[in-house]
Order: structure tokens, then sequence, then C-alpha cells
């Protein structure tokens, strides 16, 4: 096979495998998730067509209801829309209001309605995965302008890399962004994928993992002068360097360990620590150990817990500290992580989270059964 020195052949050729370690022969069907959680949320659109049919009927009866009991019925819907939008946001956008219905309700209620916008930013992508159910891996995207972030979520698939400009059409609450891919409401400004690609997955990737465990995460596995080998030095490396004819390994830094505050689980889900404001724990974990984070493109989070393992797609931008920041996010579970795969060459359960996690911080999305030479 023969590679050229950019980045989308790199990818294309080596990389590839990475991705077809664990998905060979599945894939993320993100419409049947969409379909079970329509299912769940027939109760919640029952209750939706009432409330919208008590707010237009105020509009066209005047004084049927107080604006209290209008505000109070507003608020509920709220609510329900903001569930709804993640849920199934085809469902959603069957019960927004029109420009006409939301113009005569008072301001107090208007202020809880989902708004009408057409404005650009910025969409990350995420992948989160599942290996014992494969069919349950999906994509989560989110919606960013500068420093406000918002979770974005489409009606049909979005197959782009974090970073990647986009004009959106749609919705939006104070959480969340509602769009429909389907119809074109989604359009791209800015793609590396599409622009000639990108040479950010080539090279010597620098590296920082951050080690932290949970109040009850018991024994930590391994000391942070052992995770410098064993991340760095093991079958993981040398696989990444195999894959892409030599064209990318890793090297950095390993630091922890770092104990987050709280249990592991939340409401039977598992906690995992973000990038956020500095007021989030990932945020001041980096500003009171003054971690470098400006001198890695690429940033493990490798927790002591049992958890789905997931990746940013690709690098976006960060705000730590009053600062931007340029990397890839990637959270690891170390539960189990020595455990021996039955291959007749060394590969953990480690080395395997690794490659495929690091594989979407590179810029790849699932493989499925792609055939790479």
């Amino acid at each position: 096979m023969n590679l050229q020195p950019d980045a989308r052949r790199a990818l294309g050729a080596g990389l590839v495998v990475i991705a077809l370690v664990a998905f060979s022969n599945s894939s993320a069907h993100i419409s049947d998730v969409g379909q079970q959680a329509a299912v769940a949320a027939v109760s919640s659109t029952d209750t939706l067509t009432q409330l919208n049919q008590s707010l237009i009927s105020a509009n066209k009866d005047k004084g049927v209801l107080k604006e209290g009991e209008l505000l109070e019925k507003a608020v509920h819907r709220k609510a329900l829309m903001e569930i709804l939008a993640k849920e199934n946001p085809a469902h959603f956008l069957r019960y927004v209001l029109n420009a006409s219905q939301i113009s005569s309700l008072p301001k107090s209620v208007t202020a809880t309605v989902e708004k009408r916008i057409s404005t650009e930013g910025v969409i990350d992508t995420y992948i989160i995965d599942d290996f014992e159910h494969p069919e349950k891996s999906h994509y989560e995207y989110y919606f960013k302008r500068g420093a406000n972030v918002k979770s974005l979520y489409l009606v049909g698939d979005l197959l782009v890399r974090s970073n990647t400009q986009a004009l959106i059409t749609g919705y939006e609450g104070d959480t969340y962004v509602v769009a429909d891919n389907t119809k074109g409401n989604v359009t791209i400004k800015a793609n590396k994928d599409i622009d000639g690609g990108s040479n950010e997955a080539l090279g010597v990737q620098n590296t920082a993992v951050i080690l932290v465990d949970f109040d009850d995460s018991g024994p930590r596995p391994f000391t942070k002068e052992q995770a410098k080998n064993i991340f760095f030095n093991a079958q993981f490396n040398k696989f990444m360097k195999e894959q892409s004819y030599n064209k990318v390994s890793f090297k950095g830094d390993v630091y922890g360990w770092y104990r987050l505050s709280g249990p592991s689980m939340s409401n039977g889900q598992h906690v995992i620590p973000v990038f956020g404001n500095d007021n989030s724990q990932l945020n001041r974990i980096i500003l009171e150990n003054n971690i470098p984070i400006g001198n890695y493109g690429r940033v493990i989070i490798a927790i002591n817990s049992d958890f789905t393992s997931s990746s940013q797609v690709g690098m976006t931008m960060q705000y730590i500290g009053g600062r931007e920041y340029f990397f890839s996010s990637s959270w690891i579970s170390l539960a189990g992580f020595d455990i021996l795969a039955p291959f007749p060459f060394t590969w953990t359960d480690l080395d395997f989270l690794l490659a495929h996690e690091l594989g979407h911080a590179l810029g790849l999305m699932h493989a499925n059964s792609w055939e790479c030479g």
C-alpha cells in the first residue's frame, strides 16, 4: 500500500485498524436508540399537547388563565421540552410553538419558550462506547459559541470531527440546541475533512495522562511512576506506530493521583468528570496543581472506576482559567486494565481501550466493517 505523507491517507490506510479492533461487524445504531427513546417519551408528549393547547388558547381568549397560572404551565412545558430534546429531537420539533403563537404571550411566559435561531458556532463530537452492547454506542454533540457550550441534539447523523464550524437553524433552550440535519438545517462552514485534511493526527502526539479516582474507587491499580511505562512504553504505542507506518506515536507525562469528591455513581449513572467552567473538578485539578495543559494536544483522563470509555473525535478549544487550550479529551476506565486478551502476543484490556479511544481522538469514527487491505 502506497502511503502519502498527509493526514487523510495516513488515517485511511493505517490507523483505520484502530476503530476495527472492537467494531469489525457492529455499529452505533443511533436511529434505534431514538426509536426506543420515542416510546419512553409518549406520556411526555401527551402532556405537551395539552400544555401547548393551554398556551395557544390563552393567546386567543384573553383572561381565561391568569398570568401566574399560565407561567406555571409554561414552566412545566419547559421542563418536558428539555427532556424531549435529548430523548427524541424529532418529537421535540413537533411541539415547538411558532412565532405568531408566542408573540402575544406575556414576557414572563415567552422567557420559558424555546427560541428559533439561525446562528454560527462550533460543533464538537464525542463517541460514547459500549463494548458489551455495541448497538448502544452513540454520538454526543455540543454546540459552542465562544465559552458558551450547549448540548446539540440532532435529527439525523452528523459525521464530523470536533471543532467543525457550522451554521445551525433550529431551536435553542437554556441548555440545548435542537436541529434537523435531515432537512439541511446544519450547514458546514469549515471542516478539516472537507477542506484538505489536517496534519494534527501525524507525528509525535504530546499527551497528558491524568489519573483520578473517587471516594469509593478502591485500591489504586498502579503508581504514577508505573503509569508512565504502562501508557507510553507498552503495546499500545507499538501498535500505533506499526499501524501508521511509523507516522504516529505518543509520548508525554502522567499526573496524579487525584481524588474526585463523591462516589463513582449518582442516580444509577456513572459519574464522568468533564472539562467545563472553572468550578468543574477537572478544571480545578488543572489549575490547583499547575498542570501545564498547554504543552499537550492529547489529554487522557484515566479513571479508577468501571464505566463506559469514551472520547472526543478530534481536537477542540477548551477554556481553563480564562485561557484557551486546544486538545482532544479521552476517558479510559482502568477496571481490569491488566486483563490479557487470548492473542499470541501481549495485549491488555488497557492497550485495547487506548488504541480504540485514541483512534477517535485522532479523528476517526467507527470503522464498522471497512476493509483496509
